[in-house]
């Protein structure tokens, strides 16, 4: 994970650090090292006596990381047992080897990410930006992609490559995933989805998805997918009422009825204007939604687009709906216009 900067490797081995795993049903304070902690809680009001608290980084007073047993057994999903133990072992690289410099770095990329909507867990101080982002390079964040990290903040993502090493994706034995490859051959211990290629089984339409994005649903009309949001595409045969002119403001029309039917039942919900766009040489309508049922719960945000195409002489509507509750859809936007944008017909 290391394949970078030589001062860094030399300057945790003078330190005479440790990284330990925290045995299954104990809390960090039954650490010796972290004994300290007992009785207290971290800045979300996790107790440190319980197992709630996944891992720590070390500090220059007390140079023990920690992770739990219990998260390296996880098998939620396919980046639970790697993502806390990279999660903290950038801690113990930036408390331990960091300069101030470096720091300060740090704290002007942090600045940076305000118009970007991230989530508070991670731009809550530097330590948790520099911490979630090494797990966004490494491709084993739960929100975020690598790409993301290179597009919108292409300094820190040099800045990781330098310190880390130049990794790239390279097929694995196993279908549907790869594995990360430092520049000296070292291959990270993780396997990484990858982009998948959808087919319809009755309709031959293909998409574009990300990897991480699960079928959850198929059927002759509609199939969806779950994974950082959730997606679907309704393909239909067209409906009378939509044919002839005007036909596809029809159909955006109702689409956008029928979201805000249930939308406006919550406190605060704002419709989007219908725009139009070109795809495939053709027009389409997309518009985006939002909406918050209680200060509690996630926002919601939705986005679509309707078209009418052609297949084997016969017209279908298509409504490709995105919808994420993790945060303002600017950081998204582009995955989700990559995603509407690969779709086509033969």
């Amino acid at each position: 994970m290391l394949d970078g900067r030589q001062d860094i490797r030399d300057c945790l081995a003078g330190w005479d650090s440790n990284f330990v795993i925290r045995k299954k049903g104990h809390g960090s304070s039954a650490i010796p090292e972290y004994a300290d902690l007992r009785g207290r809680k971290d800045i979300w009001g996790q107790s440190y006596d319980s197992e709630a608290i996944g891992g720590l980084g070390a500090v220059p007073h007390n140079r023990t990381s920690m992770v739990g047993e219990a998260v390296i057994l996880d098998e939620t999903d396919w980046f639970s047992p790697y993502y806390v133990a990279v999660h903290e072992f950038a801690h113990h690289i930036m408390n331990l080897c960091f300069d101030r410099a470096e720091k300060r770095q740090l704290d002007a990329w942090l600045r940076r990410t305000e118009p970007l909507g991230l989530s508070q867990g991670i731009v809550v101080n530097r330590d948790e930006f520099f911490a979630e982002f090494t797990a966004v390079y490494f491709e084993i964040h739960h929100s975020l992609p690598r790409r993301f990290l290179d597009e919108n903040l292409p300094e820190l993502f040099d800045f990781m490559e330098d310190l880390y090493g130049r990794f790239e994706l390279h097929q694995s034995a196993t279908l549907g995933f790869g594995q990360f490859v430092s520049q000296s051959g070292i291959a990270a211990p993780w396997l990484v989805p990858v982009p998948i290629t959808y087919v319809h089984p009755r309709y031959r339409y293909k998409i574009e998805l990300p990897s991480k994005m699960s079928l959850e649903y198929e059927n002759p009309f509609e199939v969806e997918w779950l994974g950082r949001f959730w997606f679907s595409v309704e393909f239909r045969p067209l409906a009378a009422s939509y044919s002839g002119d005007g036909g596809l403001q029809r159909l955006a029309a109702d689409h956008k009825q029928n979201i805000e039917d249930w939308i406006a039942r919550w406190p605060t919900y704002k419709p989007g204007d219908i725009e139009s766009v070109e795809h495939a040489g053709a027009q389409w309508l997309q518009t985006r939604y939002y909406a918050h049922e209680a200060p509690r719960y996630c926002a919601i945000y939705i986005w679509t687009r309707s078209g009418i195409v052609e297949l084997d002489d016969e017209e279908y509507g298509v409504q490709l709906y995105m919808r994420s509750c993790e945060g303002p859809i600017d950081h998204l936007e582009d995955e989700w216009q990559s995603i509407a944008n690969s779709f086509v017909v033969p």
